[in-house]
C-alpha cells in the first residue's frame, strides 16, 4: 500500500535558487511507494494553515520544502503526533536539514524518501511560546536575522556581507540562569541550540543533540573587534568551549534575562521578545530517518 505525503513548499525560496518544486517532485519522487499533494503557500500565515490542515489530514508523512522557517512553521503543527516530519531544503543555510545529513540538492532529497523507513525522535522546543527546532538566540544573531530578512541577496555570501556590515553591534548585559547555575555579564550574542548549526555548516553549538531533551546555550562574551578573528575561527573550527571569549552550558530548562524587550529569533525568524525569555524542552517530532 502506498504512504500518503502532504509537501508544503515556499515557491519563493525555490524561485530564488530556480527550483520548480513540483516539476521536480513529479521526475524524482518514488510512485510506487506514495502518493502526494503539493500544497503552496502564499504567505506566512498561508503556511500555518496549511501545516494545521496537513496535521489532521490521513496522510503519514508531512513534508516541509523551504528553509528553517518553513521547517518551523510546519513541523509546529507536528509536535507530539503520530505524523513523519521531513525536509526539502530550499533556505539560505539549512542548518536543521544539515545536521541530519539530508541532501542540498533538491532533486536528491526528494529521491531519498524512497530510501527512509524508520523514525529519529527529535526533541523540539520553545522559548516562551514560541517554537524552534533549531536554534533560539537573542543578541548579534537575532539583529543580523532581522537585518537580513530585508536583503535581497540571500545565501551564505549575502549572509556574510550582512554579518560584516554589522560588526560594530554593541554587546548587551545579560543574565542567564541555569538551574543553580548562574552567569551575568555582556554578551555579543547568545544561541540556544537543540541541534548544532546556524547553517551552511556554521556549527554554533558543536556537541548538541536534538535528541536528547537538552539545550546547549552558547554565550559569546564581549570582545573587542581586534579580537573578532579569534571568535570566527573558534567558531568556524568547532572549538568552541568554556574560555574568555565563549560562556556554554546545557538543561532542559534555561532563562535569560535582558535589559528591555528587544529583538530575538526562533530558527532565523525574526521576532520581539521580552525581557525574560524562558527556554525549554518540551515535545518531540517523528523526523523520517
Amino acid at each position: 500500500m502506498k504512504q500518503k505525503i502532504i509537501i508544503i513548499y515556499n515557491p519563493v525560496s525555490g524561485a530564488k535558487r530556480g527550483v520548480d518544486i513540483p516539476a521536480l517532485v513529479e521526475k524524482y519522487i518514488d510512485k510506487e511507494k506514495f502518493d502526494y499533494l503539493l500544497w503552496s503557500s502564499e504567505s506566512a500565515e498561508h503556511m500555518i494553515e496549511l501545516s494545521k490542515k496537513a496535521s489532521r489530514s490521513d496522510a503519514e508523512i508531512i513534508v516541509a520544502a523551504g528553509g528553517d522557517g518553513s521547517a518551523n512553521t510546519v513541523s509546529h503543527e507536528l509536535v507530539n503526533s503520530n505524523k513523519r516530519f521531513y525536509l526539502f531544503p530550499l533556505g539560505s543555510g539549512n542548518g536543521f536539514a544539515r545536521h541530519f545529513g539530508i541532501p542540498m540538492k533538491i532533486a536528491e532529497a526528494i529521491r531519498s524518501l524512497g530510501f527512509k523507513s524508520s523514525e529519529t525522535i527529535v526533541s523540539t522546543a520553545t522559548m516562551n511560546d514560541l517554537h524552534f527546532i533549531n536554534v533560539a538566540g537573542v543578541g548579534f544573531d537575532a539583529h543580523i536575522s532581522h537585518v537580513f530578512a530585508q536583503k535581497n541577496q540571500r545565501g551564505f555570501w549575502g549572509y556574510i556581507k550582512a554579518v560584516i556590515k554589522e560588526l560594530g553591534y554593541k554587546s548587551h548585559q545579560y543574565n542567564i540562569q541555569n538551574g543553580s547555575e548562574t552567569w551575568q555579564g555582556k554578551a555579543f550574542l547568545i544561541s540556544v541550540a537543540n541541534a548544532t548549526q546556524w547553517g551552511n555548516n556554521i556549527k554554533i553549538a558543536p556537541h548538541a543533540n536534538p535528541e536528547d531533551k537538552i539545550l546547549d546555550l552558547v554565550a559569546i562574551k564581549k570582545f573587542r573587534l581586534i579580537e573578532a578573528p579569534i571568535v570566527m575561527f573558534c567558531i568556524l573550527s568547532g572549538k568552541i568551549k568554556n574560555n574568555r571569549y565563549f560562556y556554554l552550558t546545557s538543561g532542559a530548562e534555561i532563562t535569560i534575562e535582558r535589559e528591555c524587550e528587544a529583538a530575538a529569533h526562533v530558527d532565523g525568524e525574526p521576532v520581539m521578545a521580552g525581557k525574560t525569555l524562558v527556554f525549554s524542552c518540551k515535545g518531540n517530532i517523528k523526523l523520517l530517518s
